[in-house]
């Protein structure tokens, strides 16, 4: 297996929203400790082109899975959609092991944010593409309307929920003013449309266009209008009415169709992507199909470019103000040029690597390192099924070309990598949705840290409520603003400083945590 070179963090960011006497803070911190999960429940119906009636196209169930605290009573949670990986096409049909709502990644997510007391929703959008057609033009134009519904599927779900709160009596407890999106691989595509794309005249560029007819690939008598509230050959409307607004979007690989959707004024996003993608661009680059290996959107946006565009914009100045800096925002912020809300996984190209048939290959792509399969059970399920016919290959020849893709396939390890994408995006999405600002943060955090006695007249002691938050420096300043002590550390519990020589009078203790920074005023006698 490649050794990937990569800075990672395990521990997870904690904010606050509301103090408590465990230091844990509701939607920050695992403040639940097991979850309730709804399956498969129906929020649409709509056209889908995988399944047909006397050879066109027929309705199909949208379904969705909701996981929510257990035990939980609160009526205003936040709303989290999860959207799959899988190139449009279902699982193992797509040549890979991914393409589900209970793929591990998915599941991952689903739980950890459940236990934090947010309602997560993993859902299916509509699926289906003329892949085996041999005419490019075909596969980029059905490939491209399979996204525009993918764009209309999560705008409906949004929809749905707030559908449910105001017909039938709140039944899940939601804020309907606090929904966002997550997607992975394929899903990101998904978050990112669903983000930016807000006029149908976005698409009326020559990249989305037939090059022989100069018609759009994508209409809206044909495909409905972007929200999918308008009925079309393709299109059913559900929930017409409720808005279709996220607070904050969030995509791990994937890309924008095109960096003109994005204007002044935009949500906010939360970007992840490895800089060794070969399907999406990690700046500015060509959309590749796994499945055909043919460029299907040429000079389509990346979390990069996308995060740039952003901050110029100061879309993400939300973050900007809340002040993060937490050790993983260091880490970010040391690889993303100074663009907040992006944090990139950096791979190295190493030399003398063997692909998993030993042939020797001069660089490793990554395009989901958080992702991990069960490799036994995907090879069987392969062979048992026509896929050798379709593919020309065996599953062991299946799995090495997924593995080519992505080689470290450990669940530990993509536990990890998914350790840093909560640490990053949790209190990104509670500062988007409005749960904690820079103010009450401050006042929380400097709640949470107890320091004793004072007036002092040697051993001053520092006590944390929140055994999640890692105190990492502590630094004392005279009344000239001068420090005049300085201690590096990563303490997670009691912490004694001594006096040493500071003369008597008044200082001021800055405590530096994973939460944020705390500060608190010292007289020494």
């Amino acid at each position: 297996m490649v050794k990937r070179v990569l800075v990672l963090l395990t521990g997870l960011i904690a904010l606050a929203m509301m103090n408590n006497v465990t230091g844990q803070t509701r939607y920050l911190d695992d403040v639940f400790t097991s979850v309730d999960r709804m399956d498969t429940v129906v929020y649409a119906q709509n056209i889908s082109i995988l399944t047909l009636n006397n050879g066109d196209p027929d309705t199909l169930p949208l379904i969705c899975d909701i996981y929510m605290p257990s035990g939980d009573t609160a009526t205003d949670r936040p709303v989290v959609l999860i959207a799959p990986t899988g190139n449009f096409l279902p699982r193992l049909f797509n040549g890979g092991p991914y393409g589900t709502i209970k793929d591990s990644v998915v599941v991952e997510l689903a739980n950890r944010l459940a236990m934090k007391g947010y309602i997560a929703v993993p859902y299916y959008y509509r699926q289906g593409w003329d892949a085996a057609n041999i005419d490019v033009v075909v596969q980029t134009q059905t490939l491209l309307q399979a996204s525009y519904r993918g764009i209309q599927d999560a705008r409906t779900l949004a929809r749905y929920f707030r559908m449910t709160h105001d017909m039938q009596n709140n039944v899940y407890g939601i804020n309907p003013d606090n929904i966002s999106i997550i997607g992975t691989g394929t899903g990101g595509y998904m978050s990112l449309g669903a983000a930016f794309l807000n006029d149908f005249n976005e698409i009326d560029l020559p990249k989305f266009k037939d090059i022989t007819t100069g018609d759009l690939l994508v209409n809206e008598p044909r495909d409905g209008d972007i929200n999918g509230e308008v009925a079309a050959a393709l299109n059913i409307p559900n929930h017409v009415g409720y808005s279709n607004a996220f607070k904050v979007a969030v995509n791990l690989g994937g890309a924008l169709g095109d960096s003109t959707w994005v204007d002044q004024g935009e949500i906010p996003t939360i970007c992840f992507h490895t800089n060794v993608d070969p399907f999406a661009p990690y700046e500015l680059g060509n959309v590749i199909v796994p499945t055909t290996g043919n460029v299907v959107i040429p000079e389509a946006a990346g979390s990069y470019l996308v995060s740039k565009i952003q901050d110029r914009f100061g879309n993400n100045q939300v973050f900007k103000d809340a002040g993060f800096g937490s050790p993983v925002t260091g880490v970010a912020n040391s690889r993303n040029n100074g663009w907040e809300g992006f944090f990139p996984f950096l791979f190295d190209v190493p030399t003398g690597a063997l692909d998993c048939f030993g042939t020797p290959i001069d660089s490793v792509p990554a395009s989901s390192p958080w992702n991990w399969y069960d490799e036994a059970t995907f090879i069987s399920n392969w062979d048992a099924g026509p896929f050798p016919t379709l593919f020309g290959a065996p599953g062991v020849a299946a799995n090495c070309g997924e593995l080519a893709n992505d080689p470290g396939n450990d669940a530990a390890q993509a536990r990890v990598y998914i350790d840093t994408v909560m640490a990053y995006m949790v209190p990104r999405i509670a500062v988007a949705n409005g749960l904690v600002t820079a103010t009450n943060l401050t006042d929380i955090i400097n709640q949470e840290l107890n320091m004793y006695p004072n007036p002092a007249t040697n051993l001053i002691t520092i006590t944390n409520s929140d055994p999640m938050n890692p105190v990492y420096e502590v630094a004392i300043l005279d009344q000239q603003g001068r420090m005049v002590y300085q201690r590096n550390m990563n303490e997670r519990g009691t912490i004694n400083i001594e006096r040493g020589n500071l003369a008597s009078g008044l200082y001021l203790v800055r405590i530096q945590t994973d939460k944020g920074r705390a500060t608190k005023k010292l007289v020494l006698r």
